[in-house]
């Protein structure tokens, strides 16, 4: 959503209180120097640009065990992250980001259930460890991601594992794969999975033609 948006919401928001009737959700403001903010700023660069699937243009929020899960996909790639704090309604939003706060505004749709696509089975997949992070505005693998990326015979969109860093702080991830499910015609169980200390990611590889 942009500011016009934003506004419109607002005096909608504005507009029903007066009529004495309560909206579901308000509208959630984060200032951008809260530590919070960069985790989620992670997670949204996963949602998706497709205007046919408004539903998932934002972050889905989550009650977790010690804070609150968010979560974010565009459908081939995922994005999630626990942070502590437990102020955000549960529920799915619409992201926008001004100079100074980010913006969740309440969606009236869904989100898929977006627990189907992780990996069931990580004793049966092969683990890489490496780095990445941020130079300029392009990204940075290690040698050892360099080296997992060629093995594997399936596409990676390169853009999709620079989304995964995020400033210029190198993050370690363990990368995961299926064993002896090269070249197969992919699908999430098939999927390359992306772990580090406070992020997790779910990439969507494509068939070499």
């Amino acid at each position: 959503m942009n500011r016009l948006e934003i506004k419109a919401w607002l005096e909608f928001a504005n507009m029903m209180s007066e009529r004495g009737k309560e909206v579901s959700r308000e509208i959630v403001t984060i200032p951008r120097k809260t530590q919070v903010v960069d985790l989620i700023e992670w997670v949204a660069k996963a949602r998706s640009t497709d205007p046919l699937r408004s539903f998932m243009d934002g972050i889905f929020i989550e009650d977790g065990v010690s804070g609150q899960v968010v979560v974010s996909t565009d459908g081939s790639r995922l994005h999630y992250a626990e942070i502590h704090d437990n102020t955000i309604p549960a529920g799915n939003y619409h992201y926008s980001v001004t100079k100074t706060d980010i913006c969740l505004i309440p969606a009236d749709s869904g989100f898929p259930n977006w627990r189907r696509v992780l990996p069931n089975n990580p004793i049966g997949r092969t683990k890489y460890k490496g780095l990445l992070w941020r130079k300029d505005t392009f990204g940075v693998v290690s040698q050892q991601v360099c080296e997992l990326l060629r093995e594997i015979e399936v596409n990676v969109n390169l853009q999709v594992i620079f989304d995964l860093a995020f400033g210029k702080v190198p993050i370690e991830y363990t990368v995961s794969l299926p064993k002896s499910e090269k070249g197969v015609c992919p699908d999430y169980k098939h999927a390359l999975a992306f772990d580090a200390v406070d992020r997790h990611a779910v990439v969507m590889p494509m068939l070499r033609g």
